[in-house]
């Protein structure tokens, strides 16, 4: 679980098969389609194990998806 840990912490996304996250919360996921691999947010909601295209938790998201990554740091210009 430490690798999964130090992978979570430096930004890189994180195969599904390493483990989902624990927050209930909105990040960043690749998922496949019959078109290719797009990326795209969604949230994730640990019970019932679930993605979701909205906050609400009525669209879920019934594609298959690689890999997830938490939301990067919001942009804060240079001082």
């Amino acid at each position: 679980m430490e690798k999964f840990k130090e992978t979570k912490e430096d930004g890189r996304w994180i195969p599904v098969a390493e483990g989902m996250p624990q927050k209930n919360c909105l990040y960043l996921i690749t998922y496949e389609n019959a078109s290719g691999r797009h990326s795209d947010a969604a949230f994730y909601d640990p019970d019932p194990g679930a993605w979701f295209w909205d906050e609400e938790e009525t669209q879920k998201v019934q594609r298959k998806i690689l890999a997830w990554r938490p939301l990067p740091a919001p942009y804060q210009p240079e001082q």
